[in-house]
């Protein structure tokens, strides 16, 4: 579960960081998917695949930079709809 491993985060932040981490893989299997379609040279799925997880675990797992955490209350509570990209 992904809101277990990333508890540390502050609850807002792991909300839009799960939805943002969602839709830049919907994007760029999407994109990926065009390309081959359209028989642009591609790098093997398991090397796409791959590096799609190295760099969402990265993202997902990126510490919170001080000005982010001030934003955050700043801009008191967040609805959970409003973190919703897909």
């Amino acid at each position: 579960d992904l809101h277990r491993l990333l508890a540390d985060l502050p609850g807002p932040l792991r909300h839009l960081r799960i939805a943002e981490a969602q839709a830049l893989c919907v994007h760029a299997a999407a994109d990926r998917e065009r390309a081959v379609t359209a028989s642009v040279p591609s790098v093997p799925f398991e090397v796409f695949a791959g590096s799609i997880l190295d760099g969402m675990t990265g993202f997902l797992a990126a510490p919170v930079s001080d000005a982010t955490r001030r934003r955050l209350g700043d801009s008191g509570p967040l609805d959970d709809r409003a973190v919703r990209l897909l």
